[in-house]
């Protein structure tokens, strides 16, 4: 193997970086360190993203929207409207992200993105 061949291009190196971050936001000791980590920053991304870390890493099977609310609102620094949660709330279930599985209670799909466990693979 010649030294050129060593030399990571530099898709490679930002898959290596991503990899690296994804394993560390398996083992984030908050939901704000969670979201920073998976770089869920507006809040349609904080809201999957506070879905993602209620199944995964608190480990809760179903969970309702209060509480993903409660939980994307540690992380967002401005306070966001009812009515823009709920719009975005919607956007994850009509995209198949959120689930339905009884009288106000829901859980991830497997379209959901930000999954701890394949952030640990790489």
């Amino acid at each position: 193997m010649t030294a050129l061949e060593n030399i990571a291009t530099p898709l490679e190196l930002a898959g290596r970086r991503d990899a690296h971050a994804r394993a560390a936001a398996a083992h984030a000791a908050s939901f704000n360190e969670f979201a920073e980590r998976v770089g869920a920053v507006d809040l349609p991304d904080l809201l999957e993203a506070a879905a993602s870390y209620l199944s995964f890493i608190e480990g809760r099977d179903q969970f309702t929207r209060p509480q993903l609310m409660i939980k994307a609102r540690q992380a967002l620094e401005e306070e966001f409207s009812r009515e823009d949660g709920l719009r975005h709330f919607g956007r994850l279930l009509r995209e198949g992200k959120l689930r339905k599985v009884a009288s106000g209670h829901f859980t991830v799909s497997e379209r959901i993105n930000f999954r701890p466990e394949e952030r640990a693979v790489g």
